[in-house]
């Protein structure tokens, strides 16, 4: 199918570095992803109170790995007390924003490699984004990029999911410098004004 669109393309644009496998390097460039809302999505000071609120919103429960997600954090419950886990499915898009707003740590997926609109919408609200970053598809991505996705995000696959989330639950301060790294990096790498530069370029070039 790609072999077929390429003869009619005078350009490929991949929103996910994984497709880059498989396209032609010579007429395809990574673009991130951006939002529609993205002026209505706003940061609000990020906050824990009496319980750490880690929320899952799957849209589809096998793409999302749900099923690892589910077992580590039902783990997690019998060892802390002061966790709180809400799944989120079969709800309005506007009823689910308004949820993640009450999080405290956002699970994404363990198995794509990478993150779409939902992560950028959550992480322009300052959450520390529990997500599988396959590292060995960071050379498609601007270097700075590659390296901002791993300082800013919880990098978690299903083998790793308990450990990785320990880490931010036995030390609160790790999860208020998440939500300050996560605001700076979706600013700098998921701006419409900047994404939309990156087309403009490429269709003047």
């Amino acid at each position: 199918q790609l072999e077929k669109v390429e003869k009619y393309v005078d350009h490929i644009f991949s929103l996910n570095p994984d497709l880059m496998h498989f396209l032609p390097k010579e007429k395809t460039t990574f673009l991130p992803y951006t939002i529609a809302g993205w002026n209505e999505i706003r940061y609000k000071k990020y906050e824990i109170k009496d319980k750490i609120k880690i929320v899952h919103s799957p849209t589809n429960r096998g793409f999302k790995g749900t099923s690892y997600i589910l077992k580590a954090l039902s783990n997690l419950q019998k060892k802390y007390s002061n966790i709180e886990i809400q799944i989120i499915e079969k709800v309005s898009y506007q009823e689910a924003l308004s949820l993640y707003k009450k999080a405290n740590i956002i699970i994404d997926q363990v198995l794509a490699g990478w993150y779409g609109a939902f992560g950028v919408e959550v992480m322009k609200m300052g959450k520390p984004l529990g997500v599988f970053i396959r590292e060995e598809d960071l050379r498609f991505v601007p270097k700075d990029m590659a390296k901002d996705v791993l300082d800013s995000v919880i990098n978690i696959n299903p083998f790793n999911i308990e450990d990785e989330l320990s880490k931010y639950l036995d030390n609160i301060d790790l999860l208020y410098k998440k939500s300050q790294a996560s605001v700076d990096y979706v600013n700098k790498w998921h701006n419409p004004l900047n994404v939309a530069k990156i087309v403009q370029n490429i269709y003047e070039s």
